[in-house]
């Protein structure tokens, strides 16, 4: 799982977003918890590797967009029973050489409910002396925003 977050995080970091002044990555400041639109992404089923298994996890389904100026990916991982145990949700922009990118990670446990949950954002580009990077916890509307998204992902991606 942390490799394929790795790779995910260094995919929208090629791509990442930008606006020709420097911008000081801010926390929140994508929708890195809406859908994307219908028309524009796609579902798949990803491998579960061993790693997952044992945290839980029994199929992996990803909705991916990407466009000229922004790339999302929305991952979740369900149990055997279908019950979601993590979300991964990613979003990067770009305009120029500047780019910034989102991403929000959450552990469910067993009756939904959130166990843990982290946000990052960070800012590439040139001058690199320029880039940012913050975390933290997530912020109080996310419950909500979790769980909307949860139940449009399923509904669009037949989980």
């Amino acid at each position: 799982m942390r490799h394929g977050i790795t790779v995910l995080a260094v995919a929208l970091a090629a791509i990442a977003p930008a606006s020709g002044a420097a911008q000081a990555a801010r926390v929140g400041r994508l929708p890195v918890l809406e859908l994307p639109p219908a028309g524009v992404s796609t579902c798949r089923n990803d491998p579960v590797n061993a790693a997952l298994e044992r945290a839980g996890i029994a199929r992996l389904v990803s909705l991916q967009s990407a466009d000229s100026s922004n790339h999302r990916l929305v991952s979740l991982g369900v149990n055997s029973k279908g019950g979601a145990v993590m979300l991964m949700a990613s979003m990067g922009t770009s305009q120029g050489r500047r780019g910034e990118s989102e991403s929000v990670s959450v552990f469910l446990a067993s009756d939904g409910s959130i166990e843990r949950g982290r946000r990052s954002a960070f800012t590439t580009g040139t001058p690199s002396r320029l880039d940012d990077d913050r975390q933290l916890g997530l912020l109080p509307e996310d419950t909500l925003a979790v769980r909307r998204l949860i139940a449009a992902f399923r509904q669009r991606c037949h989980v």
